[in-house]
């Protein structure tokens, strides 16, 4: 087995709840918010998932990274408002209860979500908002 698939199988060995990747998003927001500087604030919190589950923090840390590298692509731009928040709770919540649970692979050289199974992935999860008339 190649060191990539030793990565990506001990990564994806890693049961996470889209709970524990909020908590952490809804940390980071807040101290930024506070005028926190974004990679200091980043850079605490992995040192303080390190500290707690080494195995568990590498997994949380990589899923949010391939979420975050997925959302600066073009084709996820609808999904998210120019301020960067994402358009509705009902799709926030999608989009991290994928990041949770949605197979890494490797892609050009980097951990990442397969874009087109993330999205379907995501499709299935968003609840419908609002109502017809």
């Amino acid at each position: 087995m190649s060191p990539d698939q030793d990565l990506l199988e001990a990564l994806n060995a890693v049961a996470l709840e889209e709970a524990e990747l909020l908590t952490i998003i809804d940390n980071v927001n807040r101290a930024y918010d506070a005028g926190a500087c974004s990679v200091m604030v980043a850079r605490i919190t992995q040192k303080k998932l390190a500290a707690a589950a080494p195995g568990r923090s590498r997994a949380i840390l990589a899923r949010l990274q391939a979420l975050a590298a997925m959302m600066d692509g073009d084709e996820m731009k609808c999904w998210i408002q120019p301020g960067g928040t994402s358009v509705t709770p009902s799709a926030r919540r999608a989009l991290v209860a994928a990041a949770a649970d949605h197979p890494l692979c490797m892609v050009d050289g980097a951990v990442a979500f397969e874009k087109e199974s993330f999205r379907r992935r995501i499709l299935e999860l968003v609840e419908p908002e609002g109502g017809t008339s």
